[in-house]
């Protein structure tokens, strides 16, 4: 429910002289020494308090409201006792800057009694701008509603203010009816406070008489006074006094039902339509109250729609109790459709506004987030219709269930299947998308759930509707489903998932967590059902790996399909080292171990070495490759092996290749040291790649000479071509092209780094993957900092010609960095850099710096960083002669400032209205 938002004041001083921070006692503080044994002046601690409060200094404050009020004047005593509770609460909360959630437990209950303790010094607290900090307070107890409501009953006698007089209906309402506030009734002291307020229902009447007196009150605020005043004898009035009470609630004039369609809705243009009427109010009070042989008399007393959902489901509920033959489903399906629609809203807030037609038209009355006084709410009222229904009503067993389902969903519970009647879904969910969404998340059998919501989301994509917008997923993946539930699910899987593709995505992503869960479920459910499920699976195979599930879609396949594409599947799961991980390695073991078939070994082989070049999980990768080695050894000869040598190709390391390019060229070598010295390499390692060449098939070795695989020679003589191989993609005929620069400034910076760095290299936009090492920063910093790190490039870096590693990064920043959002990601790029270790800069020019001034500027911030630089950072020596370099460099632009902030600039303070508009001044 939309809520309106007002800028919270702040404290009401505008001081012109700002003064430094003080000390405990200042000096301008202490009085003469001949008058008598006053240490301090209360003129000037107001004085020297005001200014602090001035310039922002509000721990300097906070050190000022510590002095002793008896250390004042006797006849100064009790005003410096209130001067100093009052800048204390105004040191806590900076002015009303920092708002209540904002600070600390015991800050809260310090400013908590502060400002009761303010309260009892004054007669007149309300007029204080201490008042409005008081009522900010977000205090749940009931304490702070007795103290609210007992200011606010006196201020609303003396001042006419709407927000005042709704915070004093709010309080007044929890004091009249404290079992609907508490979680348990109100312990005896709480009674004991209670029992000292005055008469609640008497004071909210004087304050509501009192405010309709004045003539400042606007057209929207005298409608809402006069819902107040109804709400309030709704409220006192007897229960057998229900249909005295209807009558003052429709004496609001209500819009019809095509007035409050046209007006805009509450929640946005797709909101289901909430706000109230009072005829809709009238009813429900109504309602809430009468008896089952009234409800004839109740619906001729309203007899058209309302234009409000919920009003209207709840009156097709009473006419189906009232209805005969086919009319009694019609009008329970009528109810149930109305009522779907605002329970898939947010229903909490139902009863904050009130439609109401005033003397230009219908228009929405604000009451709040505490909602007009309602005997019952919609689900209450839901079980007292269903519990006044007739012994003759042929849907008793359905219209109980329809409540337990909706209360059950408001209040994200579960009900057993027996809780709900078995025809419920056919009979009240085949019209009503929303009402089979809500259905479908209250079971707590979970494979029930799964069955509706999967029907459910067939009915979305064959009507070409929305799911419902509040839809919350139940979690299934711990379940192992029953052979009767397994073919449940399959046979709603295999009706929804063809439509896949047609699905919009809205439907998708409720779909992908469903998915998730239905086939993670399945592969661990009964053997018999496993292929069955496989074809499925296959569908959606892009789905499922979407969400994790390679290793589920590897175990379909090993045990129902081809173990190829479990394999494939399995070398997923282990490169992504999640928790199947271990799992899916033992499981790939069994492909080979279990096979006689020396073409699967291959194949499996081949897979695991292209995956191994590049996998993040090496570990797990060497020890299936050395066992399937193992198991391809006893199964193959060397002419089949021979024949998968080009798939090894790849892993063939560009020294071993040196190697075979000279083996390709001789006939025999007698020793390694002979080979090597052909190819240019130790004896040693001649030996270790000449051994992993054989190992690879490359090369077949036999007691006195060896032989390179055919297969592979076309390859050998396509790297001693020394050539590159190209392909030129052509442009087509659009353009996309920007520079490499993002602002004029970065390009002026970046054109100064030139020319102080002559002898190494300026590169501009580079990302921190490019300059910062993938595997390090994945260990030295956190998640959010490491998905920043993939993202995010930094304006320069300045890189060295001999070592290439980078020397120093600068960060241009702008207006744009002053933004929450900007500031957040500059905190991670700030850490990052820490964290790698690379000597970073942030740099601002403001106005128009000229090139001598940003380079003075330069110059003289990394003269500090030299003294920060950290000793066992990679080319440290280099860095640092760059950097010492630099700090000097054009020292006669020292003078010419580029102005760039070194401390925080905090925002000024702006005065608190009262309600009359003027400013207060701490005095």
């Amino acid at each position: 429910m939309s809520k309106r938002k007002t800028k919270k004041s702040r404290l009401p001083p505008v001081i012109e002289n700002r003064v430094p921070h003080a000390s405990v006692v200042p000096a301008a503080l202490v009085t003469p020494a001949d008058e008598a044994q006053a240490k301090l002046c209360l003129q000037e601690l107001q004085s020297q308090g005001s200014a602090h409060i001035g310039a922002d200094q509000w721990d300097a404050l906070l050190e000022l409201s510590e002095l002793s009020w008896k250390d004042f004047a006797l006849l100064e005593q009790e005003d410096a006792k209130v001067y100093l509770l009052r800048i204390r609460a105004w040191a806590i909360v900076h002015g009303g800057d920092k708002s209540y959630f904002k600070l600390t437990k015991p800050e809260r209950t310090e400013l908590t009694a502060l400002l009761a303790n303010f309260a009892q010094l004054t007669t007149d607290f309300y007029r204080h701008p201490e008042f409005k900090l008081f009522l900010s307070l977000r205090d749940h107890s009931l304490e702070h509603a007795v103290a609210a409501y007992t200011h606010l009953a006196t201020a609303c006698q003396s001042v006419v203010d709407m927000d005042w007089l709704a915070q004093l209906r709010r309080h007044a309402k929890r004091l009249l009816r404290p079992q609907f506030f508490e979680d348990e009734e109100p312990t005896e002291a709480q009674q004991l406070l209670l029992a000292q307020t005055s008469d609640v229902s008497t004071a909210l009447e004087t304050a509501y008489a009192f405010a309709k007196k004045s003539d400042a009150l606007t057209k929207e605020n005298c409608l809402l006074l006069a819902t107040y005043q109804a709400e309030l004898r709704a409220m006192t009035a007897e229960a057998r006094d229900y249909a005295k009470v209807a009558p003052a609630i429709r004496s609001l004039p209500s819009p019809s039902p095509a007035q409050v369609a046209s007006m805009p809705a509450i929640d946005g243009p797709d909101a289901v339509s909430q706000g109230l009427t009072p005829d809709g109010w009238a009813f429900l009070y109504e309602l809430g109250h009468a008896p089952l042989s009234e409800y004839s008399q109740l619906l001729s007393e309203y007899p058209k729609e309302f234009g409000c959902a919920p009003v209207d489901g709840l009156r097709q509920l009473v006419a189906s109790l009232l209805a005969s033959g086919e009319e009694v489903d019609a009008a329970l399906q009528r109810a149930v459709n109305l009522l779907a629609d605002f329970f898939d809203e947010t229903t909490e807030f139902f009863g904050s506004h009130l439609a109401i037609t005033g003397t230009e038209g219908p228009v929405w009355v604000e009451i709040g987030s505490d909602t007009l006084y309602l005997p019952l709410n919609v689900e209450e009222l839901l079980l007292r219709v269903a519990e006044h229904a007739p012994s003759t009503y042929p849907r008793a067993g359905l219209l109980l269930s329809l409540y337990r389902v909706f209360d059950a969903h408001s209040s994200y519970g579960e009900l057993e299947s027996k809780e709900v009647h078995k025809d419920i879904g056919v009979v009240l969910g085949k019209g009503s998308l929303p009402f089979q969404f809500i259905l479908a998340g209250v079971y707590e059998d979970v494979a029930v759930n799964t069955v509706l919501l999967g029907y459910s989301l067939r009915h979305c994509v064959e009507l070409g509707e929305k799911p419902p917008r509040h839809y919350f997923p139940r979690n299934i993946t711990a379940e192992k489903y029953s052979k009767g539930d397994a073919l449940d699910i399959l046979e709603m899987l295999e009706q929804l998932v063809p439509l896949r593709d047609r699905m919009t995505q809205t439907v998708v992503d409720i779909w992908l967590n469903l998915a998730h869960e239905i086939f993670f479920a399945l592969a661990r459910s009964d053997a018999s059902l496993h292929k069955r499920t496989l074809e499925l699976a296959r569908m959606v195979r892009l789905d499922l790996l979407n969400k994790g599930l390679a290793f589920s879609l590897g175990y379909l396949e090993q045990v129902a399909g081809d173990p190829r594409a479990a394999f494939d599947y399995y070398l997923t799961e282990i490169d992504n080292a999640g928790k199947g991980a271990d799992t899916a390695a033992k499981n790939a073991l069994q492909l080979w171990r279990k096979t006689s078939d020396p073409a699967l070994v291959d194949a499996l082989l081949a897979s695991l070495q292209s995956a191994y070049v590049t996998s993040s999980n090496g570990k797990a990768m060497e020890l299936l490759l050395k066992d399937l080695n193992a198991r391809q050894e006893e199964l193959g000869e060397e002419s089949q092996f021979a024949q998968t040598a080009r798939n090894r190709w790849p892993t063939v390391t560009p020294p071993a290749r040196k190697l075979l390019g000279v083996l390709a060229t001789i006939t025999r070598f007698k020793n390694f040291k002979e080979l090597g010295s052909y190819a240019g390499l130790d004896e040693i390692w001649t030996q270790r790649h000449y051994n992993k060449l054989i190992e690879l098939g490359m090369i077949f070795d036999s007691a006195d000479n060896f032989e390179i695989n055919p297969v592979i020679r076309p390859l050998i003589e396509q790297e001693s071509q020394h050539a590159v191989v190209g392909r030129i993609v052509r442009a087509d005929g659009t353009s996309a092209v920007k520079q490499v620069f993002n602002s004029q400034r970065e390009f002026s910076i970046y054109q100064v780094m030139i020319q102080l760095c002559p002898n190494h290299l300026v590169f501009p936009n580079c990302s921190l993957q490019s300059v910062m090492s993938y595997e390090r920063m994945k260990t030295l910093v956190d998640s959010d900092d490491f998905g920043y790190y993939l993202r995010a490039s930094v304006d320069i870096v300045v890189v060295s010609s001999t070592t290439f590693l980078p020397m120093l990064a600068i960060e241009v920043d702008s207006i744009w960095h002053d933004t929450e959002r900007q500031q957040l990601n500059d905190d991670k790029k700030d850490r990052l850099f820490a964290a790698a270790g690379i000597p970073f800069m942030r740099l601002r020019p403001v106005g128009s710096p000229s090139e001598n001034t940003i380079r003075g500027q330069v110059a003289e911030h990394l003269d500090e960083l030299v003294r920060t630089l950290r000793s066992d950072l990679p080319g440290y020596e280099q860095a640092r002669g760059l950097l010492v370099d630099l700090s000097v460099a054009n020292p006669a632009a020292a003078t010419d400032v580029l102005n760039i902030p070194s401390v925080t600039v905090l925002p000024t303070l702006t005065p608190v209205s009262t309600s009359s508009g003027g400013a207060v001044a701490l005095d």
